[in-house]
């Protein structure tokens, strides 16, 4: 089986927040590489309810597939009062820790993780068959990449200090019970490979065993 999270493409920075000009053209080099590797498709496909996250799925190009809109796949809530720099907030300490929380309206990330977890739990319970692919957002991708993999706040802070290897725009996460030399299948999903597919000076990181 074959799971594929993908990031949304740059966003504008008013409302409704969908994609710029660039984050199209992020989109279609996804949307390019996904039909290369991936040319029979996706049984199933969910996304978040967000216009970015939405536009970025138009443009994959998969029509064919079943797409689900899930609110369990929005981004991070600041809070009433969201950080001025988040960039700048990425990079420190307190952010980096699984229990950090802006604001107090706001979600902390084990937050995040409990309805993604939930989430993630439903859809292995109502798909079990199938490729499926994701369409959502950097901050609930980084708590994915956690839930999914190690499960070790190393992991999680690494996700920080390599953002291009992790969660750039557009930025493809790829899951497989595939044995990537052999092609031996297993029980479950073992390996893990990141890609940029619009920019391979920021790529990410080859097939990794889990």
């Amino acid at each position: 089986m074959i799971e594929v999270h993908i990031r949304h493409g740059q966003m504008q920075r008013e409302a409704p927040y969908g994609l710029t000009e660039l984050g199209k053209e992020q989109a279609k080099a996804a949307a390019e590489y996904l039909h290369i590797n991936f040319p029979r498709g996706f049984s199933v496909g969910f996304q978040s309810p967000s216009m970015r996250a939405k536009e970025t799925t138009a443009l994959l190009g998969y029509s064919d597939t079943s797409w689900y809109t899930d609110d369990r796949l929005r981004e991070l809530s600041w809070g009433e009062q969201p950080p001025k720099d988040v960039d700048s907030l990425s990079k420190t300490p307190e952010y980096q820790t699984f229990t950090w929380r802006n604001h107090p309206t706001g979600e902390s990330w084990e937050e995040v993780g409990t309805r993604l977890t939930t989430f993630f739990a439903e859809v292995d319970a109502t798909h079990p068959d199938g490729d499926r692919i994701f369409s959502y957002h950097g901050n609930a991708l980084r708590t994915t990449r956690f839930l999914r993999e190690l499960r070790e706040p190393a992991l999680f802070v690494k996700t920080f200090e390599e953002p291009y290897k992790y969660f750039t725009n557009c930025q493809i996460i790829i899951y497989s019970n595939e044995n990537p030399e052999t092609g031996e299948i297993s029980a479950g999903e073992r390996w893990v490979k990141s890609v940029c597919p619009w920019d391979l000076e920021r790529n990410g990181h080859d097939w990794l065993l889990i």
